[in-house]
Protein backbone atom coordinates (compact mmCIF):
# COMPACT_ATOMS: atom_id res chain seq x y z
CA UNK A 1 0.00 0.00 0.00
CA UNK A 2 1.17 3.58 -0.85
CA UNK A 3 1.11 6.28 0.91
CA UNK A 4 -1.18 7.62 -1.55
CA UNK A 5 -3.67 4.29 -0.54
CA UNK A 6 -3.63 5.47 3.20
CA UNK A 7 -5.47 8.96 2.36
CA UNK A 8 -8.84 7.74 2.66
CA UNK A 9 -8.88 5.44 5.70
CA UNK A 10 -7.26 8.48 7.26
CA UNK A 11 -9.14 10.95 6.37
CA UNK A 12 -11.86 9.24 7.28
CA UNK A 13 -10.74 8.66 11.11
CA UNK A 14 -10.25 12.64 11.47
CA UNK A 15 -13.31 13.62 9.98
CA UNK A 16 -15.35 10.63 12.12
CA UNK A 17 -13.53 12.41 15.29
CA UNK A 18 -14.34 16.01 14.37
CA UNK A 19 -17.94 14.31 14.13
CA UNK A 20 -18.08 12.73 17.00
CA UNK A 21 -16.77 16.15 18.66
CA UNK A 22 -19.08 18.12 16.96
CA UNK A 23 -17.09 20.54 14.85
CA UNK A 24 -18.65 20.77 11.52
CA UNK A 25 -15.73 20.09 8.87
CA UNK A 26 -15.34 20.10 4.82
CA UNK A 27 -12.65 17.62 3.45
CA UNK A 28 -10.43 19.88 1.37
CA UNK A 29 -7.59 20.37 -1.10
CA UNK A 30 -5.49 17.91 -3.23
CA UNK A 31 -7.63 14.92 -1.49
CA UNK A 32 -10.92 16.18 -2.23
CA UNK A 33 -9.26 17.18 -5.67
CA UNK A 34 -9.42 13.08 -6.20
CA UNK A 35 -12.33 12.79 -5.99
CA UNK A 36 -13.76 15.20 -7.65
CA UNK A 37 -11.02 16.05 -10.19
CA UNK A 38 -7.59 14.63 -11.24
CA UNK A 39 -5.78 12.67 -8.17
CA UNK A 40 -2.33 14.56 -7.56
CA UNK A 41 0.45 12.67 -6.16
CA UNK A 42 0.25 14.78 -2.76
CA UNK A 43 -0.67 13.30 0.85
CA UNK A 44 -2.01 15.85 2.54
CA UNK A 45 -4.68 15.66 4.21
CA UNK A 46 -6.78 19.16 4.81
CA UNK A 47 -10.10 20.10 6.46
CA UNK A 48 -11.77 23.25 6.64
CA UNK A 49 -13.39 23.83 9.63
CA UNK A 50 -15.49 27.03 11.01
CA UNK A 51 -13.53 30.03 12.47
CA UNK A 52 -15.02 29.36 16.16
CA UNK A 53 -14.15 25.21 16.07
CA UNK A 54 -10.43 25.59 15.12
CA UNK A 55 -9.88 25.11 18.69
CA UNK A 56 -11.83 22.22 19.43
CA UNK A 57 -10.99 20.53 16.15
CA UNK A 58 -7.00 20.66 17.10
CA UNK A 59 -7.89 19.80 20.39
CA UNK A 60 -9.56 16.71 19.27
CA UNK A 61 -6.40 15.28 17.57
CA UNK A 62 -4.32 16.10 20.13
CA UNK A 63 -6.26 14.01 22.79
CA UNK A 64 -6.24 11.12 20.06
CA UNK A 65 -2.24 11.54 19.90
CA UNK A 66 -1.98 13.24 17.05
CA UNK A 67 1.46 15.80 17.03
CA UNK A 68 0.31 19.55 17.20
CA UNK A 69 3.15 21.79 15.21
CA UNK A 70 3.47 24.89 16.43
CA UNK A 71 7.57 25.57 15.49
CA UNK A 72 7.57 28.92 13.84
CA UNK A 73 10.37 27.36 11.62
CA UNK A 74 8.73 24.48 10.44
CA UNK A 75 8.42 24.83 6.23
CA UNK A 76 5.26 24.39 6.62
CA UNK A 77 4.36 27.62 8.93
CA UNK A 78 6.83 29.72 7.27
CA UNK A 79 4.97 31.99 4.37
CA UNK A 80 8.28 32.57 2.29
CA UNK A 81 9.00 28.84 1.87
CA UNK A 82 5.15 27.81 1.24
CA UNK A 83 3.98 26.59 -1.99
CA UNK A 84 0.63 26.36 -0.92
CA UNK A 85 -1.76 27.92 1.38
CA UNK A 86 -0.73 28.75 5.19
CA UNK A 87 -3.27 26.66 7.61
CA UNK A 88 -4.55 27.99 10.74
CA UNK A 89 -3.54 25.11 12.38
CA UNK A 90 -1.41 21.70 11.32
CA UNK A 91 -0.30 18.15 12.48
CA UNK A 92 3.24 17.07 11.52
CA UNK A 93 2.16 12.98 12.27
CA UNK A 94 -0.24 10.80 12.98
CA UNK A 95 -0.30 8.47 16.09
CA UNK A 96 0.70 5.19 13.70
CA UNK A 97 3.38 7.58 12.39
CA UNK A 98 1.88 7.24 8.86
CA UNK A 99 4.08 8.84 5.98
CA UNK A 100 1.95 11.57 5.18
CA UNK A 101 1.65 15.06 4.53
CA UNK A 102 0.39 17.08 6.98
CA UNK A 103 -2.95 17.36 8.65
CA UNK A 104 -4.21 20.90 7.82
CA UNK A 105 -7.22 23.16 9.73
CA UNK A 106 -7.98 26.21 7.29
CA UNK A 107 -10.46 28.67 8.61
CA UNK A 108 -13.96 28.62 6.88
CA UNK A 109 -13.98 32.46 6.36
CA UNK A 110 -10.79 32.41 4.35
CA UNK A 111 -11.35 29.48 1.98
CA UNK A 112 -15.05 28.84 2.25
CA UNK A 113 -16.87 32.58 3.52
CA UNK A 114 -19.55 32.27 1.26
CA UNK A 115 -21.08 28.61 2.36
CA UNK A 116 -23.83 28.35 4.51
CA UNK A 117 -23.34 26.59 7.92
CA UNK A 118 -21.30 23.08 7.73
CA UNK A 119 -23.31 20.19 9.11
CA UNK A 120 -21.94 18.53 11.84
CA UNK A 121 -23.67 15.09 10.64
CA UNK A 122 -24.71 14.35 6.71
CA UNK A 123 -26.01 16.87 4.79
CA UNK A 124 -29.32 16.84 3.15
CA UNK A 125 -29.75 15.13 -0.10
CA UNK A 126 -31.09 18.45 -1.53
CA UNK A 127 -27.94 19.95 -0.12
CA UNK A 128 -26.89 22.11 -3.47
CA UNK A 129 -23.46 22.27 -2.31
CA UNK A 130 -22.05 19.01 -0.31
CA UNK A 131 -22.09 15.35 -1.21
CA UNK A 132 -20.21 12.46 1.02
CA UNK A 133 -17.10 11.01 -0.30
CA UNK A 134 -18.50 7.74 -0.77
CA UNK A 135 -21.53 9.35 -3.19
CA UNK A 136 -22.17 6.62 -5.86
CA UNK A 137 -22.21 9.18 -8.66
CA UNK A 138 -18.45 10.20 -7.96
CA UNK A 139 -16.55 8.47 -11.04
CA UNK A 140 -14.47 5.27 -11.10
CA UNK A 141 -10.83 6.23 -12.27
CA UNK A 142 -7.73 3.71 -13.57
CA UNK A 143 -5.19 4.61 -10.87
CA UNK A 144 -2.55 5.35 -13.06
CA UNK A 145 -1.98 6.57 -16.21
CA UNK A 146 1.11 9.08 -17.82
CA UNK A 147 0.48 10.90 -21.05
CA UNK A 148 4.08 12.29 -21.17
CA UNK A 149 6.92 10.92 -19.78
CA UNK A 150 8.89 14.15 -20.52
CA UNK A 151 6.04 16.39 -17.69
CA UNK A 152 8.18 16.40 -14.62
CA UNK A 153 6.06 19.18 -13.55
CA UNK A 154 3.57 17.85 -11.50
CA UNK A 155 1.06 20.70 -11.83
CA UNK A 156 1.72 21.10 -16.06
CA UNK A 157 -1.29 20.38 -18.17
CA UNK A 158 0.90 17.85 -20.03
CA UNK A 159 1.65 15.95 -16.33
CA UNK A 160 -1.82 14.00 -15.90
CA UNK A 161 -0.24 10.61 -13.65
CA UNK A 162 -3.24 9.66 -11.75
CA UNK A 163 -1.29 7.92 -8.83
CA UNK A 164 -3.82 7.57 -6.10
CA UNK A 165 -7.39 6.37 -5.31
CA UNK A 166 -10.26 7.60 -7.15
CA UNK A 167 -14.04 7.60 -7.37
CA UNK A 168 -16.27 7.11 -4.27
CA UNK A 169 -14.05 5.84 -1.40
CA UNK A 170 -16.79 3.18 -0.44
CA UNK A 171 -14.74 1.69 2.49
CA UNK A 172 -14.10 4.52 4.77
CA UNK A 173 -15.68 6.50 7.12
CA UNK A 174 -18.11 8.92 4.67
CA UNK A 175 -16.75 12.70 4.46
CA UNK A 176 -18.31 16.24 3.57
CA UNK A 177 -16.70 17.30 0.91
CA UNK A 178 -18.00 20.22 -2.19
CA UNK A 179 -19.55 18.36 -5.08
CA UNK A 180 -17.83 19.08 -8.28
CA UNK A 181 -19.89 22.39 -9.37
CA UNK A 182 -18.97 23.81 -5.73
CA UNK A 183 -15.55 22.70 -5.51
CA UNK A 184 -14.56 24.97 -8.94
CA UNK A 185 -16.86 27.36 -8.16
CA UNK A 186 -15.08 27.88 -4.95
CA UNK A 187 -11.49 27.90 -6.55
CA UNK A 188 -12.85 30.36 -9.22
CA UNK A 189 -13.89 32.87 -6.30
CA UNK A 190 -10.20 31.79 -4.74
CA UNK A 191 -8.44 32.55 -7.55
CA UNK A 192 -10.23 36.28 -8.25
CA UNK A 193 -9.61 37.02 -5.08
CA UNK A 194 -5.81 36.67 -4.93
CA UNK A 195 -4.65 36.92 -8.52
CA UNK A 196 -2.09 39.98 -8.63
CA UNK A 197 -4.62 42.10 -6.05
CA UNK A 198 -2.05 45.40 -6.22
CA UNK A 199 -4.25 46.41 -2.51
CA UNK A 200 -3.55 43.06 -1.17
CA UNK A 201 1.04 42.32 -1.25
CA UNK A 202 0.35 39.59 1.06
CA UNK A 203 -1.37 37.62 -1.41
CA UNK A 204 1.38 38.44 -4.23
CA UNK A 205 3.99 37.53 -2.03
CA UNK A 206 2.72 33.89 -1.16
CA UNK A 207 2.12 33.03 -4.29
CA UNK A 208 -1.73 32.05 -3.03
CA UNK A 209 -3.25 32.45 -6.80
CA UNK A 210 -0.66 30.13 -7.99
CA UNK A 211 -2.03 27.74 -5.92
CA UNK A 212 -5.32 27.81 -6.54
CA UNK A 213 -4.26 27.37 -9.83
CA UNK A 214 -2.78 24.31 -9.26
CA UNK A 215 -5.93 22.72 -8.08
CA UNK A 216 -8.05 24.45 -10.90
CA UNK A 217 -6.25 23.12 -13.55
CA UNK A 218 -7.23 19.15 -12.75
CA UNK A 219 -11.15 20.07 -12.87
CA UNK A 220 -10.44 20.89 -16.81
CA UNK A 221 -13.30 19.83 -18.96
CA UNK A 222 -10.90 19.25 -22.06
CA UNK A 223 -8.95 16.30 -21.08
CA UNK A 224 -8.83 13.71 -23.99
CA UNK A 225 -10.18 10.87 -21.34
CA UNK A 226 -13.58 12.53 -21.07
CA UNK A 227 -14.22 9.81 -17.71
CA UNK A 228 -11.58 11.50 -15.83
CA UNK A 229 -13.50 14.38 -15.35
CA UNK A 230 -17.18 15.79 -14.56
CA UNK A 231 -19.14 17.91 -17.02
CA UNK A 232 -19.61 21.06 -14.79
CA UNK A 233 -22.88 23.19 -14.72
CA UNK A 234 -22.04 26.19 -12.60
CA UNK A 235 -24.05 29.34 -11.45
CA UNK A 236 -24.24 31.65 -14.44
CA UNK A 237 -21.97 34.20 -13.09
CA UNK A 238 -18.90 31.58 -13.50
CA UNK A 239 -20.03 30.17 -16.94
CA UNK A 240 -18.23 32.12 -19.49
CA UNK A 241 -15.19 32.19 -17.46
CA UNK A 242 -15.16 27.94 -17.30
CA UNK A 243 -16.21 28.11 -20.80
CA UNK A 244 -13.03 30.34 -21.98
CA UNK A 245 -10.74 28.21 -19.42
CA UNK A 246 -12.07 24.99 -21.22
CA UNK A 247 -10.86 26.21 -24.58
CA UNK A 248 -8.37 24.33 -26.45
CA UNK A 249 -6.31 27.55 -27.18
CA UNK A 250 -6.05 30.66 -25.04
CA UNK A 251 -3.55 33.13 -26.82
CA UNK A 252 -3.86 35.33 -24.43
CA UNK A 253 -2.51 32.96 -21.45
CA UNK A 254 -3.90 31.43 -18.65
CA UNK A 255 -4.42 34.05 -16.58
CA UNK A 256 -6.30 36.21 -18.56
CA UNK A 257 -10.04 33.90 -18.37
CA UNK A 258 -11.05 35.10 -15.29
CA UNK A 259 -10.74 38.66 -15.66
CA UNK A 260 -15.05 39.36 -16.36
CA UNK A 261 -15.25 37.06 -13.77
CA UNK A 262 -13.27 39.25 -11.44
CA UNK A 263 -15.06 42.41 -12.11
CA UNK A 264 -18.83 40.73 -11.99
CA UNK A 265 -18.29 38.90 -8.58
CA UNK A 266 -16.52 42.31 -7.79
CA UNK A 267 -19.30 44.32 -8.50
CA UNK A 268 -21.82 42.10 -6.75
CA UNK A 269 -19.30 41.90 -3.39
CA UNK A 270 -18.96 38.71 -3.42
CA UNK A 271 -15.27 38.83 -3.75
CA UNK A 272 -13.82 39.86 -0.27
CA UNK A 273 -10.18 41.22 0.11
CA UNK A 274 -7.56 38.81 0.78
CA UNK A 275 -7.68 37.54 4.89
CA UNK A 276 -4.13 37.17 5.68
CA UNK A 277 -2.28 34.84 7.55
CA UNK A 278 -4.09 33.39 10.55
CA UNK A 279 -2.24 30.85 12.94
CA UNK A 280 -4.46 29.34 15.97
CA UNK A 281 -1.06 29.59 18.12
CA UNK A 282 1.23 31.88 17.27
Amino acid sequence: MTNLDKIPRIAGEIARMLDDEGVPNVLWGYAALGLVGQVKASTDIDFVVPDEYLEKAADALVKRGFELCTARKCPANDERKRARALAAVHFDNTPNHDSIGPVQFFPKSHILWWLKEIPTGHPSPDDEDLILTNDPNLPERPLARTTSSKARDLYSPEYEELVGPSGPWKDTYPIKILNPNSFTEALLLLYCRDFHNANDRDALQLGYDEYWKRLILPMAEIKEDKSAVFKKTLRPEFREAWKNFNMPAQPFGWEYFHEDLRKELQRKDMLPRFPGIYRLYQ
